[in-house]
């Protein structure tokens, strides 16, 4: 199949790239490039493609200022929507389109799954509401899936590559009170679930694509710190990553309990469900195997125990 990805220099898109090429399926990418130039270069990739994944989006991890809020915005929200337009304007639909959201689009007052509709009432969850209704318009002319993706856990990218150095110095700590909530998915996951989607013809319309455990930031820094065989001495209190991140420190210092009802229920079976499982996953080292060349005229005689 053909598969064209935004977004595919980031964490997700990479890793989709390469799991993709190793089955022989092709993939371009639609670059930054591309959506500076004319409407006509989207088109022509869109066309091109039996898949297109939507993965593009600044990051959301760094200080909230009024000039980065408009990028976050842009980078989501204006960029599917030109993605949205050339789907519709080509003669030739591909036959899904993935694009992925966030939890932030709950507050943090309940568990939730994807039968509450309610945005969060701030920047985020607006934000995420946005982007889903913009990517939702292409459901006219071919399947859309949205993706309300967790926090994504893996060895190569996003806040496991952030957080590592940190715990591997002894410096690792929860954040602010420790017992905001976090819903979280292994990268493996994420990788699968677009991949079921693509093959489930029935999936349409918002999936959350988290575990159905989440757990509490504390429990996530305890798990790590163990992993690592690491102490966990410190606490980041609240007001330091206010003034770190400013209004995104929402995301870290709120969180979400949410529940990926809709996905069990289309059958998709999660690899990883536990923490301490993924973790382990993450951070396994390779064995080393030493081989040790004997000369060819010496017998080697097996001892019983």
């Amino acid at each position: 199949m053909k598969f064209l990805i935004s977004g595919g220099s980031g964490f997700i898109g990479r890793s989709l790239t390469g799991i993709l090429r190793k089955k022989h399926h092709h993939v371009k990418h639609i670059t930054r490039a591309d959506f500076n130039n004319s409407q006509s270069q989207i088109e022509s990739l869109t066309e091109w493609a039996d898949v297109v994944v939507n993965l593009a989006g600044a990051p959301i991890s760094k200080k909230w200022t009024k000039t980065y809020k408009e990028e976050l915005y842009e980078s989501r929200v204006s960029l599917t929507q030109k993605i949205v337009e050339a789907i519709q304007k080509n003669t030739t639909k591909p036959k899904i389109f993935i694009s992925v959201s966030a939890v932030g689009f709950y507050d943090n007052s309940e568990v939730f799954d994807e039968e509450h509709v309610l945005p969060a009432r701030n920047f985020l969850g607006d934000l995420c509401s946005d982007w889903e209704t913009v990517a939702m318009r292409a459901s006219k002319d071919t399947r859309v899936v949205v993706f309300r993706l967790g926090v994504v856990l893996g060895r190569r990218g996003g806040i496991v590559k952030r957080l590592r150095p940190l715990f591997n110095l002894g410096l690792g700590a929860s954040m602010g009170s420790g017992n905001q909530p976090i819903s979280w998915i292994h990268i493996s996951d994420v990788l699968n679930a677009i991949q079921y989607a693509v093959k489930k013809e029935d999936m349409k319309g918002i999936y959350n694509l988290c575990t159905p455990n989440h757990l509490t930031n504390k429990e996530f820094s305890k798990a790590f710190a163990k992993e690592l065989k690491k102490p966990l001495f410190f606490k980041i209190p609240s007001f330091v990553i206010k003034w770190m991140l400013g209004e995104g420190a929402n995301v870290v210092l709120e969180g979400q309990r949410v529940l990926p009802t809709r996905l069990l229920e289309a059958g998709f079976n999660f690899r990883f469900i536990k923490i301490d499982e993924s973790f382990q996953e993450i951070f396994r080292k390779l064995k080393k195997v030493q081989i040790e060349t004997k000369p060819k005229d010496v017998k080697i005689k097996e001892s019983g125990n």
